[in-house]
């Protein structure tokens, strides 16, 4: 008897706590500038976790680990250049509570030092999210961000596990409190 095995496909699926690596090896990035060569110089990238809603979840600045000239020359009236760029800045996670959907990993590049903010985001992964348990909240963080006046906008991420275990602690001592004054009386 014959039996034909045949790859079956399988949907991959994110959950709450996976990690997400940041990661860019040898990507290519072209600025252009009218006429003068004087393209700016990306210096940073910007990690941008965005939910299925389109909302920015999270997100981390990294200075570049190496950028290079890959190409440049003319179209037209514009100068380009091609930029090599490698970053390693570690992983992102989706956070506790992610909504089931399509999660996005955007990036950003721009120069810090000429303050040029270029709204040119690309998209790198689409990630989807499906919830399973309440277990893989325990594995991953809480993100919100800080809205600051005039100023910019403060993300800050919080281990969810260390955070449950401060308040079961938090509690805990705040019963030992009451139950020792009871005893006293």
């Amino acid at each position: 008897m014959l039996i034909l095995l045949l790859p079956t496909a399988m949907a991959y699926y994110a959950v709450p706590g996976s990690r997400i690596p940041l990661v860019l090896d040898g990507y290519r990035y072209k600025t252009s500038t009218l006429i003068f060569p004087a393209n700016w110089k990306p210096t940073h990238v910007r990690w941008m976790l965005i939910n299925p809603k389109g909302d920015t979840v999270y997100w981390k600045d990294s200075p570049l680990d190496s950028v290079s000239i890959a190409d440049s020359g003319y179209e037209g009236a514009y100068h380009y250049t091609v930029w090599n760029i490698s970053e390693n800045s570690g992983f992102m996670q989706i956070p506790a509570f992610a909504e089931e959907g399509e999660w996005k990993l955007e990036i950003k590049l721009y120069d810090k030092f000429l303050i040029v903010n270029i709204e040119d985001r690309k998209t790198l992964y689409t990630i989807p999210v499906k919830r399973e348990s309440f277990f893989d909240d325990l594995n991953a963080p809480i993100y919100f961000i800080i809205p600051m006046p005039l100023m910019e906008d403060i993300p800050v991420s919080i281990n969810f596990t260390l955070f449950v275990c401060g308040i079961l602690i938090l509690i805990l001592l705040v019963i030992g409190i009451l139950i020792f004054r009871e005893v006293k009386r």
